[in-house]
């Protein structure tokens, strides 16, 4: 009798080692949910300066006049109409005449490792007071070696001076603001446009 109990658990030991394993799942559980938020902040950083850098390189490719490489080589574009839509982020790149030389996507839906609750959720744009705001829920950015303009899906340009995005991971917002005057981009907390 006395070899089984020296061998085996007791009801007691085995009790006490279920509650200590219960409480550090509890434990776990409330760190992990104290991390959701954090984690979706960063997440929405993510998005919105991918969003940022891709207008910037554009932006900056076509006011140096450097070439651009792509699948079909080294091109030297006189225009981008670099677009924007909830599906992702794609640039057209046009000769002085109008003539397509090449497109492609910078950033497809689902952006980051198939997570679905990324978003592109607008443009706005807005003069540089931050007012007399037209909102859009897609649209194109042209971009040309003198000149930043936006067009809406009409094709009408709006000369508006500061392009706002909108960007969205879960409940986490963050706003692009790019001054076309300038060059600048800022990913900002708050909206600039009212």
């Amino acid at each position: 009798m006395r070899k089984s109990r020296l061998s085996a658990f007791t009801l007691v030991e085995l009790m006490i080692t279920i509650a200590i394993i219960s409480i550090l799942a509890v434990v776990a559980m409330r760190l992990a949910d104290d991390q959701t938020p954090a984690v979706d902040r960063e997440r929405s950083i993510r998005l919105a300066n991918r969003v940022e850098s891709d207008l910037m390189t554009t932006y900056t490719n076509m006011y140096l006049g450097r070439g651009i490489f792509t699948e079909n080589g080294i091109i030297f574009p006189d225009i981008v109409h670099l677009s924007m839509a909830s599906t992702g982020v794609a640039n057209t790149y046009l000769s002085l005449s109008g003539e397509v030389i090449s497109s492609g996507a910078l950033l497809s839906y689902p952006f980051f490792d198939g997570d679905t609750k990324y978003l592109i959720a607008g443009l706005t744009l807005c003069d540089s007071g931050g007012l007399n705001s037209v909102s859009f829920t897609g649209g194109m950015i042209v971009l040309g070696k003198w000149y930043a303009n936006y067009q809406n899906s009409a094709g009408n340009p709006l000369n508006q001076s500061i392009f706002q995005m909108t960007t969205v991971y879960r409940t986490v917002t963050r706003y692009i603001v790019f001054d076309r005057r300038v060059g600048m981009t800022e990913v900002q907390n708050k909206p600039y446009c009212q």
